[in-house]
């Protein structure tokens, strides 16, 4: 078993597509993104390019708190 398989990396931007972490960092930055609660488009290419803002978004938000030595 390798360590490096089960572990989130958050400085780059690999981790933004891998199903399983995408939808982590999806959701902290639907939560951090400003506005707050944004409303989430319909229209399907519309709702790819928001998606792909959330995750690194998200991903972005877990790397600053990592900066700043509080993750």
């Amino acid at each position: 078993m390798d360590i490096q398989d089960h572990l989130i990396d958050i400085d780059t931007d690999s981790m933004e597509t891998a199903p399983d972490v995408r939808v982590y960092f999806w959701a902290v930055g639907y939560e951090t993104h400003d506005p707050k609660f944004p409303d989430i488009p319909t229209d399907l290419e519309e709702r790819k390019l928001f998606d792909a803002r959330m995750a690194r978004t998200g991903r972005e938000h877990l790397k600053g708190l990592k900066q700043r030595g509080l993750g």
